[in-house]
């Protein structure tokens, strides 16, 4: 079943933001709700707890950890629907304690160590190659980003934490985001599992669900869909909102076959309660000789009766894999030069493009503005 359920290789999703500039989320760890218990155990819940003191060169906190019976017949969540993040990980060399504190604190287990971890970021689709054509090769690519965390596994129980969210690796020295979980059994496996509230328990924020081995990390995001965050801007000159990618202002000058029909603009938050918008660059154009409307930097052409577009909206239906979904994009994207092609009457091998002569040499090119049609 947790093979189904729980493919360590599967593409992980991006990370959910986590806004630590307003008061720290409290971190109520146990399996669940009492009725998440009561549905997914056989078992009747047991209720304990036990406080272990944080090790701090500048004061010492008290961590509790509320503990139900660990031993549950399913998952606490479908992580089929979840979000995942997966790591790559391994020890820091240099150990943050010295073997005289480590004795010092005997045999509690409450000094960790940290990791450092490459996060395996969603795979994402770019252009390798563009042909004379006009027409390009995609792939997918995978990249991975580093973290470091403050990480300690105890007998019943996990800190797993941001270092810079931590004064030490040590338990009960990480005091934002959500770093204390759970150990929680399914069938023979191990577990970690925390509720992530704020508002002092009062607003169910996420669940995460973790996954360890002595090199990889796996997490399932369960996000409360009734929650929105509100993010607060103090104390800033200018905050830009919104963009759109066009072209630079001077782009058309002097160019009596272009006709602007758009800018793009930034918007802009003052300090207060005043809002400016800027124009920064051209949006859209028409080319009355051509009966073409061109927009998003070339990317979407529209003639008369149709429209070319390289990237167009991404349909709802989940692709079979990364590589799938790029491939799909690359199919949409020489699709278009077909298009783009074919409605310019261009002949056999020539590329229409919104370019300088003097800029793009090649005979494939053929920069409409500029110049007239090549002969085939």
């Amino acid at each position: 079943m947790l093979k189904k359920i729980l493919p360590i290789g599967a593409v992980a999703f991006l990370l959910v933001a986590c806004d630590n500039s307003s008061s720290s989320p409290e971190l109520v760890i146990s399996p669940g709700s009492s009725q998440d218990v009561a549905e997914s155990s056989s078992s009747q819940a047991v209720s304990s707890s036990s406080e272990v003191p944080a090790v701090s060169s500048s004061s010492v906190t008290t961590v509790t950890v509320t503990t139900k019976d660990p031993v549950l017949d399913s998952l606490p969540f479908d992580t089929l629907d979840a979000k995942q993040e997966f790591y790559n990980y391994k020890y820091d060399e240099v150990d943050p304690f010295t073997p005289e504190q480590r004795a010092a604190e005997g045999a509690d287990g409450v000094l960790g160590r940290y990791i450092n971890a490459k996060k395996k970021e969603r795979p994402y689709c770019s252009i390798d190659e563009i042909y004379d054509s006009g027409k390009a090769r995609f792939s997918s690519k995978v990249t991975w980003t580093d973290i470091k965390f403050a990480f300690l596994v105890r007998e019943d129980s996990l800190l797993l934490a941001e270092a810079d969210d931590c004064e030490s690796p040590a338990w009960g020295d990480c005091k934002n985001g959500y770093p204390y979980f759970q150990k929680i059994m399914i069938g023979d496996e191990a577990f970690y599992y925390g509720n992530i509230t704020a508002d002092a328990g009062k607003t169910w924020l996420e669940s995460r669900l973790i996954r360890l081995t002595d090199s990889t990390i796996t997490i399932w995001i369960k996000s409360n869909p009734l929650y929105t965050s509100v993010i607060y801007i103090h104390h800033v000159d200018t905050v830009a909102i919104i963009h759109r990618e066009g072209w630079p202002m001077d782009m058309f000058e002097g160019d009596s076959l272009v006709t602007i029909l758009g800018y793009t603009d930034t918007l802009y938050m003052l300090e207060g309660d005043s809002v400016t918008m800027r124009f920064d660059g051209i949006d859209t154009i028409f080319i009355e000789k051509y009966n073409l409307k061109i927009t998003d930097k070339e990317n979407t052409w529209i003639f008369e009766d149709q429209i070319c577009d390289k990237y167009p909206p991404v349909l709802d239906t989940v692709p079979a894999s990364p590589e799938a979904e790029c491939r799909g994009h690359e199919i949409d994207y020489n699709r278009a030069i077909d298009c783009i092609h074919r409605n310019m009457n261009a002949p056999e091998g020539v590329y229409p493009r919104l370019c300088r002569p003097e800029r793009i040499v090649s005979d494939s090119v053929w920069c409409f503005l500029d110049e007239e049609m090549p002969k085939p």
